[in-house]
Formats: C-alpha cells, sequence, structure tokens
C-alpha cells in the first residue's frame, strides 16, 4: 500500500486520540467557569476532573474483548460515538449529575481509544512504517492537549457570558470525533483482524 495514504489512515485514526487530549486541555480552561456557574464544591470540582481517568481503565477493560469481537473499525465507531455522547451531555448540562454522566461516558471513549486506536494503527501499516507511525497515538494525544489550550484561550477572550464560553469551550469537542465518524467508512478494516 502507498505510504501516504497510510499516513493518512493513520491520522484520521489518530484523532482519536487528539479528542483524548482535546478534553485535558480544555477541561483546564472550562473548569473554572464551571465551578462559577454550577457552584462545584471543592470536592465536586475534583471529582469531575478525575471522573475521565477513572472511567477510563473501565473502557480500557472492554475494549480488546470488543475490538476482537466486532472488528477495529467498529470499535472505532463505538469511541467516537462515545464522545459524541459524553460531549453533548458535559456541553449541555445544568448540573453536577449530568457534567458528571458526560464526564463519564467520555472517560469510557477515552478507555476504549487507549486500546483499540496503537492496535489499528499498527495492524494497518506496513512493517517498514511501522515504528514511525506507532507515534502517532502518543503525538496526537499532545496535538490534542495544545488544541484544548488554544481554543481555550480563544473562548475566554472572545466569549464574554461565562456561561456561554465553558459550553463552547466543550462543545466543540464534537468536531474531531465527528470528523472521524465522517471518514470511517473510507479506513480498511484490520487485516489481521480479518485473517483471524
Amino acid at each position: 500500500r502507498q505510504p501516504v495514504r497510510v499516513l493518512r489512515e493513520c491520522a484520521c485514526c489518530g484523532l482519536t486520540a487528539t479528542t483524548l487530549g482535546y478534553d485535558v486541555g480544555i477541561m483546564s480552561c472550562a473548569i473554572v467557569l464551571i465551578k462559577e456557574e454550577l457552584a462545584l464544591s471543592e470536592l465536586k470540582e475534583e471529582v469531575v476532573v478525575g471522573a475521565l481517568n477513572f472511567v477510563a481503565a473501565l473502557g480500557a477493560l472492554v475494549a480488546a474483548q470488543t475490538a476482537d469481537a466486532l472488528g477495529r473499525r467498529a470499535t472505532i465507531l463505538a469511541c467516537c460515538a462515545l464522545y459524541v455522547v459524553g460531549t453533548l451531555l458535559m456541553a449541555l448540562a445544568r448540573g453536577f449529575w449530568v457534567l458528571l454522566l458526560g464526564r463519564a461516558v467520555t472517560g469510557l471513549g477515552v478507555g476504549v481509544s487507549f486500546v483499540v486506536t496503537p492496535v489499528y494503527i499498527a495492524e494497518i501499516t506496513p512493517a517498514r512504517l511501522r515504528g514511525a507511525l506507532g507515534a502517532v497515538f502518543d503525538v496526537s494525544i499532545n496535538v490534542g492537549i495544545v488544541l484544548g489550550y488554544v481554543v481555550g484561550f480563544a473562548v475566554e477572550t472572545r466569549v464574554s457570558r461565562a456561561n456561554v464560553a465553558w459550553r463552547l469551550m466543550l462543545g466543540l469537542g464534537l468536531v474531531l470525533p465527528c470528523v472521524v465518524l465522517l471518514t470511517l467508512p473510507a479506513l480498511p478494516e484490520s487485516p489481521r483482524w480479518l485473517v483471524a
């Protein structure tokens, strides 16, 4: 297969990791505004921020079995669907519990992404490119973190209403998983999974 095509496929799949990084970066900007509007205590603030990582472990536990049973592409689809639902819940939350539910759903998507994305990238790349393209996942996370900080800064400086600003910050997290969902039909299934 052509290296340019493989690179494009890996970059597209890597957007699931960019979404994870975006969530980390944007939440650090949004949580200050969220805490004020929803009147969160220190404990609730910590729970909201930390819930994603805790639930991600559960997502990772089921991701391998799901990827083996349904295929890598179907599991990436599930990952993106979890990101979309979780992001919508967070952006539309009117209280702590809906916000926490959104973080939990997003956390499941993060856990699934941590398992399926590196596996998929490794399985679709030729051996001579596997080492270099294996780094796409890690680089994508860091790109997402920087993107989250940049978007957070831009929204905070341009949107004066705090209740609109944090919802917009979180809501923009829909863009990346939607791009993956739109391009997913063009991605090949993992040859290793097809053989298995």
